[in-house]
């Protein structure tokens, strides 16, 4: 006669399975929301780092505007030493990005290398802003993003002043 096997009872189990089932979905949710939450993050330095690229470039640009500009020159040095030039904001184009510059005048003197009769050298202080902000004013509590660049030019004129 054959010997037969027994079946294994079920009842033997005592639910190891869905414990074990129920700790791996455990681990997948928490590297899941963590994973979510990370990219998050980036996504928001990424974005900061846009945001701060264009006001640094709109702050550039308008200095380098105003120090194209010689009539800012002419107003800043009519205002005498320590006077500036009035504040010019220029259109970059692109929705709430502002950018303003102006020109300190900080006096003049007899360039190195050239003769005193010759030539006289002035010297500048440029402030160039750029800034992203509803209101188009700079520095305000409510400016989302803003940049300043401070920045010395000097100008060398070969008409001497009489």
């Amino acid at each position: 006669m054959m010997k037969r096997y027994a079946e294994h009872p079920k009842r033997n189990q005592s639910g190891i399975v869905l414990v074990v089932t129920l700790l791996a979905i455990a681990m997948v949710s928490v590297l899941v929301t963590a994973s979510v939450m990370t990219s998050s993050s980036e996504e928001k330095m990424a974005f900061n780092a846009h945001i701060a690229g264009q006001t640094f470039q709109a702050a550039e640009s308008s200095l380098n505007e105003i120090v194209e500009t010689d009539d800012a020159m002419f107003e800043a040095i009519d205002a005498g030493e320590g006077g500036s030039s009035s504040v010019q904001s220029f259109n970059m184009n692109i929705n709430r990005l502002n950018s303003e510059s102006f020109l300190l005048y900080q006096g003049k003197g007899i360039p190195v290398g050239y003769s005193l009769d010759s030539t006289i050298s002035y010297k500048f202080q440029g402030d160039g802003r750029g800034y992203i902000d509803d209101n188009d004013t700079f520095g305000d509590a409510d400016d989302e993003a803003a940049t300043e660049l401070v920045q010395g030019i000097y100008r060398i004129s070969y008409v001497t002043e009489e």
